[in-house]
């Protein structure tokens, strides 16, 4: 049968999940004797197969994971997955363990089990011999809903590091890898805005110009969403900073927001599909051309060009040239502040620090009794945050105060 559009763009397992979308919605759909139905299980076990059982599919939050090693999934597959994964939940699982491929037949009567009563299907061994579904807690021995939440979006964190690198090159924009960049940046903040936030302050490594532009991005996401905004707003917004930032950021300062949105809006342009340009991309181009024709554009879109302008300038101030240090979060945030109204936008500028607090994750502290750390969340009060201090974490009964840079402390 004919390969689905980005059926296989991630590797074997991507085909998996996109063949069982397949059989599942044609089981849904036709039922179990139509001929599509019959197709879809044949090239199911097919991709089965190619994908060298045995091994074990979990689903978690959003994330699939082979075996305990996380899978790298673009935007179509990411969409299939989250399908199989709530179709998987109605029945009471959320794994999947492939011992080899089982016949066609063997699958359509999974499909079939698969759609019934919110029950885990029972399947014998004369229907499904090698497809077993099962519960996490089964398999690593604690409740599915223990995951460490900050575990998860620090992986999700440096996944998307590692796929935005592809965006600071040159040539049309990679509108699918972006899209799923995007999407680990939602899972993130979605598990843990404190532990996605010390994550790309504190992780070791250079400070490079795809970890600026997720940066940015990723507190885009924040802010709008400390305002309120909708998902398809914030994916947008999100995505215009990533390309923006991934164009005019380097290892050190960068273009003017103006130069990178002008440099990277003929890429945005040059990959898409005139006849099929979707609305998402349409929001991501608008945004991008007004910010680059400067303060003279329209107005439409002002408000949020504040905030892109906002994150951009501090990324920009992130990495001062002919230096060989970085400023923390808790640095730019008072440059902020300094900078505005002149030259950023002061009510963008209060979301912000509403959303990351007045001592954000990895900001660098010494505790009432003269221990240093470095803060792990807000905490309570606005000056007595979490603290990661002598390998615990601890929240003080007193004020803590902020250390700069030039201080020995060790984190």
């Amino acid at each position: 049968m004919r390969e689905p559009p980005n059926a296989s763009e991630d590797g074997p397992v991507g085909l998996v999940l996109a063949r069982l979308f397949g059989l599942l919605r044609s089981v849904k759909a036709h039922g179990t004797e139509h001929a599509q139905t019959l197709r879809h299980a044949e090239a199911l076990s097919g991709a089965i197969a190619k994908a060298s059982p045995p091994f074990t599919l979990q689903f978690v939050r959003q994330a699939v994971f082979r075996d305990g090693a996380l899978v790298l999934l673009g935007p179509r597959n990411f969409a299939r997955a989250r399908w199989v994964a709530a179709a998987l939940a109605n029945a009471g699982a959320d794994a999947l363990t492939l011992d080899r491929a089982p016949s066609a037949r063997a699958l359509v009567a999974f499909g079939t089990s698969l759609k019934g009563s919110g029950t885990v299907p029972t399947l014998g061994p004369a229907e499904a011999p090698s497809l077993r579904l099962g519960r996490l807690e089964a398999q690593l021995g604690v409740p599915a809903g223990e995951v460490d939440p900050a575990l998860f979006a620090s992986v999700q964190l440096r996944r998307a590091i590692a796929e935005a690198d592809a965006l600071c090159r040159e040539g049309p924009w990679p509108w699918p890898r972006g899209m799923a960049v995007v999407r680990r940046v939602e899972s993130a903040a979605t598990a843990s805005v404190a532990a996605s936030t010390r994550a790309l302050e504190v992780a070791p490594g250079p400070r490079t110009g795809a970890r600026r532009s997720l940066t940015a991005a990723f507190y885009a996401l924040l802010c709008l969403r400390t305002v309120g905004t909708s998902a398809l707003v914030q994916r947008a917004v999100s995505h215009a900073v990533l390309a923006v930032g991934a164009q005019g950021l380097g290892s050190r300062a960068g273009l003017s927001l103006q130069e990178a949105a002008a440099a990277v809006f003929p890429r945005l342009q040059a990959s898409l599909d005139a006849a099929r340009v979707d609305a998402h991309s349409r929001r991501v181009c608008a945004l991008v051309y007004e910010l680059s024709e400067g303060p003279a554009a329209p107005a439409p879109l002002r408000q949020v060009a504040g905030l892109v302008g906002l994150l951009y300038e501090l990324e920009r101030l992130r990495c001062p040239p002919e230096t060989d240090f970085d400023l923390a979060q808790v640095d730019l945030l008072s440059e902020a502040v300094r900078l505005c109204p002149s030259k950023l936008d002061a009510a963008w500028v209060r979301v912000l620090l509403q959303s990351l607090g007045a001592l954000p994750p990895g900001a660098r502290v010494r505790c009432p009794d003269g221990r240093d750390g470095v803060v792990l969340s807000p905490g309570r009060g606005g000056a007595r945050p979490r603290v990661y201090v002598d390998g615990l974490g601890t929240e003080p009964s007193r004020t803590t105060l902020l250390l700069g840079e030039d201080s020995d402390a060790a984190p």
